[in-house]
């Protein structure tokens, strides 16, 4: 039997048995290794050191803590506050507020879950109050919540771009900026349909010039971070690693002397949440390494590939199929798993038909991240529907339009190679 087999069995039999992925995935590659008996444990050891041995993977805890300083801040009353002045007058206001805040929030901590958890926690109560219904607003707010892994910083495409080297993660910065401007865009388009269908109040509120001028500059700070980060990496000046210490040292000098709310507490208890959570991202990675090393031994991407080529020579059909499967992967797994256990696989594949190495890393990162709110196992939906105590079955009838926008962008990523490529080239970043 072929040793990606005994592979990927042990990986599944483990993951299924209620392991920790990070575990499950360390033991299937020792135990592989001890069965296949043709290589030494030490390689394999040697691997897991240079799973984390990289420049890359600094940026990690340095995003988190940046996104969870702002979190703790404050930052995302502001945050809905400037969205309510930019859209708080059309139909669905909250609704549309919700989107927009996550666009926002996506610069801040490029995580889907905890947007849920920090615009939900805030907006699901307030559209319940308005007369929103319960489904239609966990809808909304799980649907959204995807925008922030695809609009830079994303830590899913630091991971990606960490593992496979022939992606620069400032190229994948700049080319998920389209793709996740139109899946907002498509989403607020939906909501101000069902907002019209269904008559959802409007924003009755009228800002003066001076209320809107004083929530422009109280938010200024909250705003320029992510135009610091991307400044920093698109010019060329750094790497995403030295934008994210640039982005801390923004953030507390904002918090400190701006608007005055940074004290030891606070830091103390972000630089707590963002170690923990990237521990064990790195954990992952670390374990993930090994893996991908003996798919490499075991010729799994030239099997696979032969075994799609004799299916079907059409990249067409190809990338139709590879769609179908990462979005299903990404409704079991979350995304940084995905990313570290099939982008080796699959990567080679979509590359021998063709596809563009980042063009095929974007469509990898939206299929994974898109699967987290896809019915009948996307997590945010799960996590939104909780915050608002809604019925799941409503909840997961609701967000299907939703996901077909997100599918309609997918589609566009595979078959429409300029909407990923040309602006990282117009920077000068790929």
């Amino acid at each position: 039997m072929n040793m990606g087999v005994y592979l990927f069995l042990l990986l599944f039999a483990l993951m299924f048995s209620g392991m920790p992925i990070a575990l499950g995935v360390g033991m299937a590659a020792i135990l592989t290794t001890g069965i296949w008996g043709q290589i030494g444990l030490e390689l394999i050891f040697q691997q897991y050191y240079q799973g984390v041995n990289s420049f890359a993977l600094l940026a990690v805890p340095l995003f988190m803590l940046a996104g969870e300083l702002m979190t703790r801040l404050g930052l995302v009353d502001d945050i809905i506050l400037l969205a309510k002045l930019l859209v708080g007058r059309m139909r669905g206001s909250l609704a549309q507020i919700n989107i927009v805040a996550s666009v926002f929030f996506a610069t801040m901590s490029g995580s889907a879950v905890a947007d849920t958890a920090a615009i939900g926690g805030m907006l699901l109560p307030a559209m319940e109050k308005e007369g929103y219904d319960k489904e239609f607003s966990v809808a909304v707010t799980a649907a959204s919540s995807i925008i922030g892994p695809i609009i830079p910083p994303s830590i899913t495409m630091i991971v990606y771009g960490s593992l496979m080297s022939n992606v620069p993660t400032g190229a994948m910065f700049a080319a998920g900026i389209v793709p996740g401007v139109l899946i907002g865009l498509g989403e607020m388009a939906l909501v101000y349909y069902f907002s019209r269908k269904r008559n959802y109040p409007r924003e009755t509120k009228r800002y003066t010039a001076k209320e809107a001028s004083a929530i422009a500059v109280r938010t200024l700070p909250a705003v320029l971070t992510p135009v610091v980060i991307v400044v920093a990496i698109f010019s060329g000046f750094c790497s995403a690693t030295e934008a994210a210490c640039i982005a801390n040292i923004w953030v507390l000098i904002t918090g400190a002397l701006y608007y005055r709310r940074l004290n030891l507490k606070v830091f103390g208890e972000s630089v707590i949440v963002a170690v923990e959570t990237a521990g064990a991202i790195l954990l992952l990675n670390a374990a993930a390494k090994p893996l991908s090393y003996l798919i490499a031994m075991a010729q799994l991407p030239t099997m696979i590939s032969e075994a799609f080529t004799s299916f079907t020579s059409s990249k067409i059909v190809i990338l139709l199929l590879i769609n179908v499967v990462l979005l299903f992967l990404g409704c079991f797994m979350e995304c940084t798993a995905n990313v570290l256990i099939f982008a080796p696989i699959f990567a080679p594949l979509a590359i021998s038909f063709g596809v563009d190495p980042l063009q095929f890393a974007l469509l990898f990162v939206v299929n994974v991240v898109c699967g987290i709110c896809t019915p009948p196992f996307g997590p945010t939906i799960f996590l939104a529907a909780g915050i608002a105590k809604a019925p799941l079955e409503r909840c997961m009838k609701a967000i299907i339009p939703f996901c077909v926008v997100q599918i309609a962008v997918i589609l566009m990523i595979s078959y429409i190679p300029a909407l990923t490529l040309t602006l990282p080239r117009l920077l000068g970043l790929y």
